[in-house]
């Protein structure tokens, strides 16, 4: 990028995986040509070395993981101020979601740096104590107006005082869809060597990293399900030791029960074999933001199994995308898969076209130039809320 301005736009990126690889990829693009963009991040792979040869400039830091997020919010936001007092910065943005956001105000005390973050949910309506979401609730005070975005609708949308604190703080953005087309149902058949004659379940993404995807719940609870009902689990991303081992330890006739893609999938591979799938399934526990997998399956029409809690039961109730679950365990998965195959209705997908037109890569990219440059090129979620919610 051509460098006409002395200061650096500065974009701290906490994490070089998942979503944050794809939502940086997406904000260089909208940002000007002769933008100056300097990126901190404490780690680097292949894949970020190639999105960042678009920027300027690359900081490294050493990153502390806590499980305390305010004491991680403390060391983050301590590797922001440091870059910030030594490097000329215009304007500090995170828009891959930061646990900064909660104590960035009492390290920028003085308005030093204009700054927008991206918290991926304001963290007000999990299952945390009163006494850390009180805590919370005073920090997000202290920001400024006009300084934090959120991609949770589920919060932003909640009735009563707290949703309009919610609305009164945050700037609501897209959790961005892909932009692929899926080929065929037959084609992706073909693609990853699937049979016709069965009921096809998917689980997907990178299952060695995020036990919070219930993955050894589910296949268990498909291994509970008779062959006679011809259902299939497809596993499609990286395993984890545990899970491959524990699929190789099954019997032959339980085995056969699954189809294992043990590797990552590009974005495209991701939406064919979503498209190709009966049911996605989505066994989050403790997941209280957006799921990229969910929207993937509301694209390409494929109903979802989702836990009954927070935005998954909000995106069930308000836009009919599928079923929820309301116990995560092994029998009553096995259950409501069965019930869905040979009893459900199929789901509406109510005012669908709406949301994926909010929830697409070109709005996102919209949002953000707003936050940068504090333009008005967005599509707002008050056009989906009035219409569909």
């Amino acid at each position: 990028m051509r460098q006409t301005n002395p200061s650096y736009l500065c974009i701290y990126l906490p994490s070089v995986t998942g979503h944050h690889l794809t939502y940086l990829d997406k904000v260089l693009s909208a940002l000007d040509k002769d933008e100056k963009v300097l990126i901190l991040t404490p780690a680097t792979n292949a894949v970020f070395e190639a999105i960042s040869k678009k920027v300027d400039k690359v900081i490294f830091y050493r990153k502390t993981f806590k499980s305390n997020s305010f004491i991680q919010s403390y060391y983050e936001c301590k590797s922001i101020a440091e870059l910030a007092r030594q490097t000329p910065v215009k304007k500090i943005i995170a828009p891959t979601g930061t646990t900064a956001a909660w104590l960035w105000p009492i390290f920028n005390f003085s308005g030093r740096w204009k700054y927008h973050f991206l918290m991926l949910s304001p963290g007000l309506l999990t299952n945390a104590s009163y006494g850390e979401k009180l805590i919370k609730l005073l920090l997000l005070c202290l920001h400024p107006k006009n300084t934090l975005s959120t991609i949770d609708n589920a919060s932003y949308d909640h009735p009563g005082l707290l949703g309009y604190f919610i609305r009164s703080r945050f700037k609501l953005i897209p959790d961005p869809i892909d932009k692929q087309e899926p080929i065929t149902k037959r084609a992706a058949y073909e693609q990853f060597g699937l049979k016709k004659g069965f009921f096809y379940l998917l689980a997907c993404g990178a299952m060695n990293t995020h036990p919070r995807k219930n993955a050894i719940m589910l296949i268990k609870s498909v291994a509970a399900i008779s062959a006679k009902h011809k259902v299939k689990l497809v596993l499609a991303g990286k395993l984890s030791k545990e899970i491959q081992t524990y699929i190789d330890n099954l019997g032959e006739e339980q085995r056969d029960r699954f189809h294992v893609i043990n590797r990552y999938l590009s974005d495209q591979e991701l939406m064919d074999i979503t498209n190709c799938a009966d049911l996605v399934c989505a066994l989050y526990a403790h997941h209280y933001s957006p799921s990229g997998i969910v929207m993937r399956a509301i694209k390409t029409n494929t109903p979802v199994l989702v836990p009954n809690y927070h935005w998954f039961k909000y995106m069930v109730e308000n836009f009919n995308v599928g079923y929820l679950l309301d116990s995560l365990d092994e029998r009553s998965v096995s259950e409501m898969i069965l019930n869905i195959k040979d009893e459900q209705a199929e789901p509406s997908f109510n005012c669908c076209e709406k949301l994926l037109a909010y929830s697409s890569a070109q709005n996102f990219q919209a949002h953000w130039r707003d936050r940068v440059y504090e333009t008005r090129e967005s599509m707002e979620y008050e056009e989906v809320r009035t219409s569909c919610v």
